[in-house]
């Protein structure tokens, strides 16, 4: 075994273990943050559904969502969809650094990691960019327009997502610094 290639490989494992680790503060604060300063995002929720800030709403009206209960329901939705992406993702970190020793019993580990990440990803990528977005055409809003922060959001989770997913330079699949 080559010590300094060993070092390495468990130095990658334990990058990747933080930065689901990362992923789980970020949405756990965003969830946070939703949760304390409940109506500044839910005036978000409720002119993006409502859609009565875009400027063809002459055309689209009719997709819109005014009743506010149902609009209380998307925002706890989305709420507990970023708690559960949170959670996910730190327990898989916990279960990835408990294991990053063992590079084997790490690809075995990533998971609950990854599924705490696609989740993510599906909340921002099809609740954000593709419903709210499109369906409830948020883009045409200056004011109430969330795309660009839902791609960033998108992008960083989907990023740290191909990052856990990849084998560490040099290492067979099989594991090879053990």
């Amino acid at each position: 075994m080559n010590l300094r290639v060993s070092k390495i490989g468990l130095l990658v494992r334990t990058g990747k273990a933080v930065l689901v680790g990362f992923v789980a503060l970020w949405l756990g604060l965003v969830a946070w943050g939703n949760l304390v300063d409940y109506a500044s995002n839910w005036q978000f929720v409720h002119h993006v559904l409502s859609m009565d800030t875009i400027w063809s709403a002459e055309l689209r009206a009719a997709r819109g969502i005014t009743a506010e209960p149902v609009q209380r329901v998307a925002y706890a939705f989305i709420i507990a969809v970023e708690l559960l992406s949170a959670l996910l993702c730190a327990i898989g970190a916990v279960q990835l650094i408990l294991v990053v020793r063992d590079p084997l019993r790490f690809r075995a580990r990533r998971e609950l990691a990854s599924l705490g990440l696609i989740v993510g990803m599906l909340l921002f990528g099809v609740g954000f960019l593709a419903i709210g977005g499109e369906w409830f055409a948020m883009w045409q809003s200056k004011q109430w327009n969330g795309q660009d922060a839902a791609t960033r959001f998108f992008l960083v989770i989907a990023t740290v997502q191909l990052i856990l997913q990849q084998d560490e330079a040099g290492y067979p699949a099989s594991g090879g610094d053990r």
